[in-house]
């Protein structure tokens, strides 16, 4: 199958693939702070189970703010997570967006080529 080209085609096709890119990393940020407030919360709260289905403990697989900010305990760590999570979430959406603006763009493209054309 031959894609067209068209003004701008490959940078769309870059732009589409970075944004990709950043709902993945925002998706596995978002789910590393989301293990490390239930591996938090387990520990402090014996209704939880800090045991996944592959048998490691949530404290095994959690891992420390990249950001290198101490872990503090208590709701210091807790107002942490809840902070990194915005931002995943937030990043997460701004990337999504992109992919938006791209279909809005060639919704344009398209529909001037085809008034064109008539």
């Amino acid at each position: 199958m031959v894609v067209p080209q068209f003004y701008g085609g490959d940078a769309m096709i870059k732009a589409l693939n970075i944004a990709a890119q950043g709902m993945v990393q925002a998706e596995s940020r978002a789910t590393d702070v989301a293990v490390r407030i239930l591996g938090g919360t387990a520990e402090n709260n014996s209704s939880f189970s800090n045991t996944l289905a592959s048998g490691k403990t949530l404290t095994d697989t959690a891992t420390p703010p990249k950001s290198g900010a101490p872990v503090a305990v208590g709701y210091t760590s807790l107002i942490q997570d809840a902070v990194d999570m915005k931002a995943a979430t937030l990043g997460f959406q701004a990337n999504a967006k992109v992919f938006v603006r791209i279909n809005q763009m060639m919704d344009e493209t398209l529909g001037t080529l085809l008034d064109n054309k008539s």
